[in-house]
């Protein structure tokens, strides 16, 4: 409304300046210069008027921006002044300033907002710019590695270099792992980095958790099944030999001296026997120590471009001949068809096959027997594989001991085979999950 108000005035001073001159102009031709010299100020002042409506706008509007500019939102324009267009000016200007002010109220709330959570949360965050100055630092973060005062990542190079290289190298979506010993104390440190573009410019925010109590509860955890499992197979395969041999080490001795005596052929029978067992579960426990000696010797990964297409094909072609085999149905999904893995080849063979015979092992039972091989590419730009099954499931009580290492519910499993599978995967700096319900079916998870 006041634009189009000072418009109009602008409009009518021109048009009433251009037909003054005209008119003096025409008088003056006509020597009629009294008249003409009458006319002069009235140009003068049209031409002043104008110039006066411009400047007392630009005036105003001038002194609005600077004080938008030093955040001033307390300017008031008076609204009782005379002139339809002057108070106009003045309403729109306060209107926008009462704008201005709500929206930097409204910052200022979130902004003391994000700054209360980020003091108050546990995990210790600060945000980095290209040239390392550390813009943003909450408390949690200066406890983790107890300094103070943070001003650039490289002030992390008194405790430990590394520190600083990892907040710059880290790639966005990884993790990485420190030991640090800070004030005495080892500390096993979580670093995680995302980049926050804001205009042209980038920020590296970082997150930082000390885990070493949850490493220590995993790995105290881990220890005690894995002496559960070994307990049970070594006290299985030791008993019946500390039996037998103890029942026939009094068969043949009288006093503690060997005695030949009252032997007969039906003790030589039964001692044979003795020994054929005694060898077959001495059998049992070098091929149990030899399993265990092939879960902790694998072989560095030799990398290479694997086209997903073939390998995966040529596993499930490989799985068409283990018993049962040929009665799944079987599809294969890539996505897109050129996918390729920079892995070892011999050492994912060995997962695709245990997985795949574990999938058909499970399905034995089942009248619908279906295997799904898919692979494709996440919002992470990461490749992920699944193998699905309709098998019978894992129960609910085994779900979290199935990586368990010598862990087994088949009678004749020697429990490594998951376990395996998780090592190499992480030897891929990957990682391996598992979906399952009982009776229907599996899905197993690789991600690279």
């Amino acid at each position: 409304m006041y634009t189009r108000h000072l418009l109009i005035n602008i409009i009518l001073f021109i048009v009433l300046l251009i037909c003054t001159t005209f008119l003096c102009a025409w008088l003056v031709s006509r020597n009629q210069y009294l008249y003409g010299i009458v006319l002069i100020p009235l140009v003068i002042f049209e031409g002043g008027m104008l110039i006066y409506l411009f400047n007392r706008t630009n005036r105003k509007i001038s002194y609005f921006f600077n004080a938008v500019r030093n955040d001033d939102t307390t300017l008031f324009f008076p609204e009782t002044v005379k002139g339809k267009t002057l108070l106009e000016l003045h309403s729109s200007l306060n209107r926008v300033n009462q704008v201005f002010a709500e929206a930097r109220e409204a910052s200022e709330t979130n902004e003391h907002f994000y700054r209360s959570l980020i003091g108050h949360a546990r995990t210790g965050l600060l945000a980095f710019n290209r040239q390392g100055n550390i813009e943003v630092i909450n408390p949690a973060m200066e406890k983790i590695f107890s300094i103070f005062h943070l001003r650039k990542i490289s002030d992390f190079d008194d405790l430990d270099p590394r520190v600083s290289v990892t907040m710059r190298d880290l790639v966005p979506g990884k993790h990485e792992i420190l030991s640090l010993s800070i004030e005495n104390e080892l500390r096993q440190l979580l670093f995680n980095k995302a980049i926050l573009e804001i205009g042209d410019k980038d920020l590296s925010i970082i997150s930082v958790e000390n885990i070493k109590n949850e490493l220590d509860h995993k790995e105290l955890d881990s220890w005690i099944r894995l002496t559960r499992v070994l307990n049970h197979e070594i006290v299985n395969a030791v008993t019946p030999i500390t039996t037998l041999s103890s029942t026939f080490y009094d068969l043949f001795h009288r006093d503690g001296k060997l005695s030949t005596k009252n032997i007969s052929d039906e003790m030589l029978v039964d001692t044979a026997r003795a020994l054929q067992n005694i060898n077959e579960h001495g059998t049992g426990l070098m091929k149990f120590v030899n399993s265990y000696r092939q879960f902790t010797r694998l072989p560095e990964p030799a990398f290479k471009h694997i086209h997903l297409g073939d390998f995966l094909q040529k596993e499930l072609d490989s799985i068409k001949n283990y018993p049962g085999g040929e009665y799944i149905a079987m599809n294969m999904e890539i996505q897109p068809l050129d996918l390729s893995l920079l892995g070892d080849p011999e050492l994912l063979q060995r997962v695709l096959s245990n997985i795949l015979i574990n999938a058909v092992q499970s399905m034995e039972e089942k009248e619908t027997k279906q295997l799904l091989i898919s692979s494709s590419l996440n919002y992470h730009n990461r490749i992920i594989i699944e193998i699905s099954d309709s098998g019978t499931g894992i129960p609910d009580d085994i779900k979290d001991q199935i990586f368990v290492p010598f862990f087994s519910t088949r009678e004749n499993g020697s429990g490594i085979g998951l376990s395996l599978c998780r090592q190499i995967i992480h030897l891929h700096n990957g990682d391996i999950s598992i979906r399952s319900s009982e009776q229907a079916g599996t899905t197993v998870t690789l991600r690279f």
